[in-house]
């Protein structure tokens, strides 16, 4: 979930440190997802046609195209964004029954 690009000349220590950076920021927060996967997971929570929620540490732009994607697919399955204390994200799915 976590990456960095590497370029002629860049140290691979450097490109090491700023993945590190980037996963000790997420784990701080105890999130359960990180952002990158959390807008991948959506659908296949979606498809199981059971309520679920989950935490993730940030609320990407991808994360709500794809609550308006799927929703618009999936009319009786209502997403809420939830934003939490420490920067956390709940992302709670509910169908209406």
């Amino acid at each position: 979930g976590f990456s960095s690009l590497g370029k002629r000349g860049k140290p691979a220590e450097m490109i090491a440190e700023e993945v590190g950076t980037q996963f000790q920021k997420h784990h701080q927060t105890g999130a359960g997802i990180e952002p990158h996967l959390s807008d991948q997971i959506l659908i296949f929570l979606a498809l199981t046609g059971k309520d679920f929620s989950f935490t993730t540490s940030s609320c990407t732009e991808h994360l709500q195209t794809n609550i308006q994607t799927i929703t618009k697919f999936i009319p009786d399955l209502n997403i809420k964004i939830v934003p939490h204390p420490n920067s956390i994200t709940l992302v709670q799915g509910q169908f209406i029954r």
